[in-house]
């Protein structure tokens, strides 16, 4: 049974962002098991469209004197670096490609293992010590065993219970942004039946921009309804903008004290509609859109009704926590959600009902933004980061291991 100090369950985005930010964990006998087939890339290549960041937003996390800084100059990062507006998915995939690719280079031959997901985190009895290790099963039916475990399992789409009713005519956001999707979303814009987008998400618009294009194209052919049950938020680079901008009632109002980040200024941050999304959001409020409106009400019923009545339901509700499935003592183990996302404590550890485990830290299971709305991804990794290292010492494990040395281009 493979064991180590430090197991990174999943290495997509939020995974890399912690290890890279955070280079003195490579000083630690650490090992990564990740689904996919390759190490940062997450589900990144599934979505074909733009993404609600800037690109600008990615990799000031590195250390440009860090053994990582090399990274910085690499063209997919130095592109992505460099883009200070919306941009397409792929260039992000590219660029967590190839950090991914630096990552497997500083870990030890048999400390990286791909394709393979984990199914149960099966945790010490409690009440032992629980301080003893984690054991880690997989789909393959391979079991790692670590003394300290991260979730870094990212995120997936909340099933809507509620939609369950209506049947196949319900299809999920997801399977509309694939790359092989677009003649489909096409065709529903020129649909002539009723269409129901349920959510005003940056998924919902993206859905939207593919079934009737950005604003001011041919309008579409049928009836398309954004329905939500609360006010849309949209992101602003600073009070002053959103003060200047015109808002119709289907906008949130932001609240100075608790929406405004005291890092940046910015209003909403990753909640809030960015680029493409947030203009077309604006022109469909406005009533510029033919064939397309938004409904934001709290009625049930007559969401219900017009859900119903529309030939196809679109799902676009939002994502919640990818958690795999936790046991201790061959039972499982309930973990506390707030909306879907898992609940942690003040240093990252995942709360259960029966209390924090010491060695279960979680790294990227929420969507944006976090409880305060005001730590930008930059600053979360190096917090989490120091958690772990804080942790990691405390218990006298690999403080001996030498760093490696910095990275350069012929190492990976």
């Amino acid at each position: 049974m493979p064991s180590c100090d430090l197991l990174m369950v999943g290495c997509g985005l939020r995974g890399l962002g912690l290890l890279t930010a955070t280079p003195a964990l490579f000083g630690f006998d650490l090992a990564v098991v990740d689904a996919g087939s390759e190490l940062g890339v997450g589900a990144f290549r599934d979505y074909d469209i733009e993404s609600n960041s800037n690109g600008s937003d990615f990799f000031g996390w590195i250390d440009p004197a860090g053994p990582f800084a090399g990274l910085l100059t690499e063209g997919p990062i130095e592109r992505l670096r460099s883009t200070n507006t919306g941009f397409r998915l792929a260039l992000l995939a590219d660029a967590l490609a190839c950090a991914g690719r630096s990552i497997r280079a500083m870990l030890p031959p048999g400390r990286v293992f791909q394709r393979d997901v984990v199914v149960e985190i099966e945790l010490p009895i409690h009440g032992s010590d629980e301080s003893g290790p984690v054991h880690v099963r997989t789909l393959s039916g391979r079991t790692l065993q670590a003394q300290t475990v991260v979730l870094a399992t990212g995120i997936r789409e909340r099933p809507g219970n509620e939609l369950a009713a209506l049947g196949d005519k319900v299809v999920s956001s997801r399977r509309l942004l694939r790359p092989d999707a677009r003649e489909r979303c096409v065709a529903l814009g020129e649909s002539t039946k009723p269409v129901c987008i349920v959510g005003a998400s940056h998924s919902a618009f993206s859905v939207l921009a593919r079934m009737v294009g950005r604003p001011g194209a041919s309008p579409a052919a049928g009836d398309i309804t954004l329905v939500s049950r609360s006010p849309v938020k949209v992101y602003y680079e600073s009070w002053g903008e959103y003060a200047r901008t015109p808002h119709t009632a289907a906008e949130a109002t932001p609240v100075l004290g608790r929406d405004v980040c005291p890092e940046t200024g910015t209003v909403h941050r990753y909640s809030g509609l960015r680029n493409t999304a947030k203009a077309l959001f604006h022109a469909v409020a406005a009533g510029q859109v033919p064939g397309v409106r938004i409904v934001v009400s709290r009625n049930t019923a007559d969401h219900m009704r017009r859900l119903e009545a529309a030939d196809t339901v679109i799902q676009a509700t939002g994502y919640g926590s990818n958690l795999p499935r936790l046991t201790r003592g061959g039972r499982p183990v309930e973990c506390l959600h707030t909306r879907g996302s898992v609940r942690l404590d003040g240093r990252g550890r995942l709360c259960t009902v029966n209390g924090v485990h010491p060695s279960l830290f979680v790294m990227g299971m929420d969507p944006y933004p976090y409880d305060d709305n005001s730590v930008n991804p930059t600053s979360q990794y190096a917090r989490r980061g120091g958690h772990l290292l804080d942790h990691l010492t405390a218990r006298g494990t690999g403080i001996d291991r030498p760093m490696l040395p910095a990275l350069t281009k012929d190492s990976y």
